[in-house]
């Protein structure tokens, strides 16, 4: 008998081989050890939240399966913005949304066997909303139709005196302009022009604010920021105890060790990162409040260089131990990964063994739609400053010492020391 669904952070379940059914799979060691996380926050704070299946037993079952691995790596893939739930295959239709690129991701392990070597999946849905709308139970109605209700319920009521007053002096004007061959000449002089300009402007503000509440762009950052980040947090920190709990107390005592979080001081569990887009904020931020701050070797000194002096361990938790991070056309300002002031992007790069980047200088929706979207955001002055760590290009300028040799390509950074090395010179190489 299956447990009685209630409200709560997380909703887990088992992600099922292609060609199984979904209802024909549950939390239990025997299963291929791949897993959906989802958040279970709705897209607007006043939903409620929807009941689901409690997810106590499906972290135990994770914890038991890390626990008998003889190699354990954890690995999190993390999707981007403007991403639905999705579904897993069904018969020969394929999969979508992000339980079906989770569901892809999980059979290329099983494909290579390596599922086999101790390697587990977890597939962590932060509330994104789409774009285009989708009903998309658990998680609320995300239906075109139900966000422009909701757009217009939430307008304030000052920019809805706004609209109601820009209308008004546009129906004016035109009525006024078709009476008579006098007025029309009126409404089109100086004065009318004036107040037909006014008019448009301010529609042209409501009409742009709605847009972007539409688009969900700074919604879903509020979101990840906010729902995304604290929960994941969460799911390691019940996994962390779960696996103390888990660990037989004969293996630790074989082991030679005085107690289980000794054990696992020396048995840690690799622990890896893949984030797209968006979802490379998620896992850095995540990485950033996971870590220990009262670390001794994490801390440097207040100077602005003085990041240089941390050392930080690549040890999360009891059990868990940093590998490797990979970011897929991150949506993060470029400006992170040079900036010497603390930031979650050189938090997380400091503490992994392994750090890889994948950009597309052509990533037409990161390079126009977030720069653009951050361009009231972002504290910066100029434009190169809002540029995105997804689209960088390493290139050599033509004063450079070397760049007769080459002028696209990997640039050996000590070798900028021979020369200008300001942040203004460096971003001259990324971009």
């Amino acid at each position: 008998m299956s447990e009685p669904k209630g409200q709560y952070l997380l909703s887990i379940e088992p992600i099922p081989p292609k060609g199984v059914e979904p209802s024909q799979v549950a939390c239990s060691e025997d299963n291929s050890p791949a897993y959906f996380v989802g958040s279970t926050a709705p897209n607007n704070v006043e939903q409620e939240v929807n009941p689901v299946t409690p997810p106590d037993q499906c972290i135990k079952t994770i914890a038991k399966q890390l626990v008998a691995g003889e190699q354990r790596e954890l690995l999190v893939a993390i999707h981007g913005y403007n991403m639905s739930i999705g579904t897993y295959q069904q018969g020969e239709q394929p999969g979508a949304g992000v339980k079906g690129w989770y569901q892809d991701i999980w059979h290329h392990i099983a494909e290579n066997g390596l599922d086999r070597s101790g390697l587990m999946l977890i597939g962590y849905r932060w509330p994104s909303e789409r774009i285009r709308g989708e009903h998309t139970p658990p998680y609320g109605d995300d239906t075109l139709g139900a966000k422009i209700r909701s757009a217009q319920r939430a307008l304030p009521k000052a920019l809805k005196l706004v609209l109601i007053g820009a209308v008004a002096l546009l129906v004016l004007l035109v009525a006024v302009a078709l009476l008579t061959d006098w007025l029309r000449g009126a409404v089109l002089g100086t004065g009318g022009v004036a107040l037909l300009i006014v008019a448009v402007m301010l529609l042209s503000i409501i009409l742009t604010l709605f847009l972007l509440r539409i688009a969900g762009y700074f919604r879903d950052r509020y979101r990840a920021n906010n729902f995304g980040v604290a929960e994941l947090v969460e799911l390691f920190r019940h996994l962390d105890r779960a696996i103390l709990e888990a660990t037989p107390e004969g293996r630790w005592k074989d082991a030679g060790a005085d107690s289980v979080e000794a054990y696992w001081d020396n048995n840690r569990i690799k622990l890896s990162f893949i984030g797209h887009s968006m979802g490379s904020f998620v896992v850095t931020d995540t990485v950033r409040i996971l870590s220990d701050v009262f670390d001794k070797h994490s801390i440097g000194n207040l100077a602005l260089d003085g990041g240089a002096a941390k050392q930080p361990t690549r040890e999360i938790g009891d059990v868990f131990s940093l590998e490797r991070l990979v970011l897929v056309s991150p949506d993060i300002p470029a400006e992170a990964i040079i900036s010497s002031r603390a930031n979650f992007l050189r938090s997380s790069l400091r503490r992994f063994k392994e750090a890889y980047l994948f950009t597309n200088e052509g990533d037409m929706a990161l390079k126009l739609a977030s720069t653009a979207a951050n361009y009231a955001s972002f504290p910066a002055s100029t434009r190169e400053r809002g540029y995105r760590l997804g689209n960088v290009t390493v290139r050599i300028p033509e004063d450079s010492l070397d760049a007769q040799s080459h002028r696209y390509g990997i640039v050996n950074l000590m070798s900028l020391q021979k020369g200008d090395n300001s942040k203004a010179s460096f971003l001259r190489y990324l971009y």
